[in-house]
């Protein structure tokens, strides 16, 4: 499918390819299944390679990003990009992409 990569994209993928954008939804998919199943976390919501996970318990969700770098790590070759990692306490709504998310725990 692909015959050679250009010299100076030894990693990553190329941003805007159709094919760029399966790869991710394909090799995600590994994380998903463990953050919904294994984890037990309900709010979960992934857009490519960004990822919101929403629990009550702040000290879980911390749990939860070691359990995902080191599912990363060691069965998928990647690396979290801690510039870009939060873990926060939330309000009753947030911006993330220009989308407004709200929510309630009931």
């Amino acid at each position: 499918m692909i015959k050679e990569q250009p010299d100076n994209a030894s990693i990553g993928l190329p941003l805007g390819n159709q094919s760029s954008q399966w790869f991710v939804l394909l090799y995600l998919n590994k994380i998903d299944y463990y953050i919904k199943e294994q984890f037990g976390i309900k709010c979960y919501v992934r857009y490519m390679d960004d990822m919101i996970l929403v629990h009550r318990d702040k000290k879980y969700l911390s749990e939860c990003k070691n359990k995902i770098e080191k599912i990363c790590n060691d069965l998928l070759d990647l690396e979290l990009n801690e510039k870009t990692l939060f873990i926060i306490i939330l309000k009753k709504q947030m911006r993330v992409q220009n989308l407004k998310l709200t929510y309630s725990f009931k």
